[in-house]
């Protein structure tokens, strides 16, 4: 199989863009018999399959074919259709090359979409078993084990709040400040999500004598009815978590025009006050 694909070297090809190669490949198998109708649908499908991937994906794949047809040109190897050996060298040479994995990851899934486009009909040589177990090999030779951050300490977290409200200042402060040590005070104290606190509305907290009840409506790992209930137990000083939540909670309804509005939104500030947006803040 290695020897059929031999094919003579050529110089290299200037680059080719995403949506050019889309065209070249996706190729509309069948005839419409010149019908308007039928030329208008193939030109639809067209539209979709070059829009099928965000723009940021398409340039990487795009990326990754065009250094795959030089690598190819370069070794005298057919690009399309390509074999299972060609990949795994190719994806070998890339790991050799940068003494890692070298983007072998992403470069598999890039010629896996585009023999897919060009040969829907065959198997997808990315798949093959050949391919798969090139990959274990390089994971096993290459991977860096993960070295995850020390989680925060309490100490840490009181100095968050500190800063944010600028030592327990919850009137004087920006609004989009208190709204910051707020939204990090939920977090961690219920051990929650960015994502899970963003969606949360200001119905969902209830006080509970001197803690606060904080009810997400779906968890990653939790299955009680989609749903999860957390605490934030209430703290001596001034703070206290508690404290600096319903200080949040208090002027955000007093600013904000809809009676159950996002617990943490976007804000925009002005000389008229804070105006609150309908739509969360980022990230």
């Amino acid at each position: 199989q290695a020897s059929a694909v031999r094919v003579k070297p050529q110089a290299t090809s200037v680059r080719a863009s995403h949506q050019t190669l889309v065209k070249r490949f996706a190729t509309a198998s069948g005839d419409g018999g010149g019908s308007s109708e039928w030329d208008r649908a193939a030109k639809a499908r067209l539209l979709n399959l070059q829009n099928s991937l965000a723009d940021s994906s398409g340039k990487k794949y795009e990326y990754w074919f065009n250094r795959f047809s030089i690598f190819c040109q370069e070794n005298g190897r057919q690009i399309m259709p390509f074999c299972s050996v060609t990949v795994s060298v190719f994806l070998s040479h890339l790991a050799e090359s940068a003494d890692g994995l070298g983007g072998a990851d992403a470069a598999r899934a890039a010629l896996g979409y585009y023999f897919s486009l060009s040969h829907p009909e065959q198997p997808n040589p990315t798949n093959s078993a050949e391919v798969k177990l090139v990959l274990r090999g390089l994971k096993r030779r290459f991977s860096i084990p993960v070295c995850k951050k020390a989680a925060l300490s309490s100490d840490d977290f009181y100095k968050v709040i500190a800063a944010a409200t600028d030592n327990a200042k919850f009137l004087k402060v920006p609004l989009c400040k208190l709204r910051l040590a707020a939204q990090v005070s939920i977090m961690y104290c219920t051990m929650s999500r960015f994502e899970e606190s963003a969606e949360l509305k200001c119905s969902q907290i209830s006080k509970d004598k001197g803690d606060l009840v904080v009810n997400f409506r779906k968890g990653k790992t939790y299955q009680f009815w989609e749903a999860r209930q957390s605490v934030v137990a209430g703290q001596p000083g001034l703070l206290n978590p508690v404290k600096v939540i319903s200080a949040y909670t208090d002027r955000l309804k007093s600013v904000s025009k809809v009676a159950d509005c996002l617990l943490f939104p976007a804000l925009r500030s002005s000389a008229r006050g804070d105006a609150v947006l309908d739509r969360p803040a980022s990230y």
